[in-house]
């Protein structure tokens, strides 16, 4: 618009035409009418400057308890370390173990464990603990492993169970799990140690090839679930009386698929 040109509404409105009272002269609108025409427009537009503003401002405040949330996690993670820096790795390991953990969501590093759990390679339950995180809320997740804020709210945190948990990890010569890769980034982002000694033996990608979905768009075979994986080898989720994405349970049909394609005897 150049410079002290004149609203184009401006001149419409000026160009209303009001029948004077008592006689047949034709008259501009005057201000006060002109204020009373354009007032749901008026209206319109602060309304929506108004849902802008609390938008920009909801974003802000988003923004800050992320960046909020982020420090507590890092400092957590670095008490979780002293803790589990400080555990003595053994001389000799004692086999195997099959780990799964479930989250608040897929990202280590800003999604937190909400369940962890740890059986022997012969079957043996060595650890399963809900966690206390510092997130109020996954609903995305919370709907896919049914682990509700509730449910955790008096659980312990994973720096109360540290010492514990590297304990076994420290004594394992294999890992093994379904993608767990996945696994093992939460737990080294809580601030537990996967010892370098460790073998990892990841169940995804070797089911993959023998399952024979192929992927043109990834150019390899595509990846299954866990439950694919087990409904596959025939694995009856009631013989542990728990359901898929239990940590606890996916441990079992994990180390159970596990024997079936490596031919260990169940």
């Amino acid at each position: 618009m150049a410079r002290n040109s004149v609203p184009l509404d401006f001149l419409l409105a000026r160009s209303i035409l009001f029948p004077a009272i008592f006689c047949q002269l034709i008259r501009a609108a005057s201000s006060d009418e002109l204020a009373e025409y354009f007032k749901p427009e008026r209206e319109r537009k602060a309304a929506q400057a108004s849902k802008r503003r609390a938008k920009h401002r909801r974003e802000r405040e988003k923004e800050k308890e992320q960046a909020r949330l982020l420090l507590a996690l890092d400092e957590h993670r670095e008490k979780v370390l002293t803790i589990t820096q400080s555990v003595e790795l053994p001389a000799e390991t004692s086999g195997g173990i099959v780990i799964d953990t479930e989250t608040t969501g897929l990202c280590a590093g800003e999604d937190e464990i909400l369940q962890l759990s740890i059986i022997s390679e012969s079957g043996k339950k060595l650890f399963d603990s809900y966690f206390r995180p510092l997130h109020r809320s996954w609903s995305a997740a919370q709907a896919v492993n049914n682990i509700s804020p509730d449910m955790v709210a008096n659980a312990p945190s994973i720096a109360e169970k540290a010492a514990e948990i590297q304990r076994i990890l420290n004594s394992a010569d294999t890992i093994i799990g379904y993608n767990t890769s996945f696994d093992a980034d939460f737990i080294t982002a809580a601030g537990l140690i996967i010892p370098k000694r460790a073998e990892i033996v990841d169940i995804m990608p070797i089911f993959a090839e023998i399952y024979g979905e192929w992927s043109d768009y990834f150019g390899e075979y595509k990846w299954q679930k866990l439950t694919t994986c087990a409904a596959y080898y025939h694995f009856d989720w009631n013989s542990i009386t728990m359901s898929a994405h239990n940590s606890l349970a996916d441990c079992f049909a994990t180390l159970y698929c596990f024997k079936c394609i490596f031919g260990r005897s169940q």
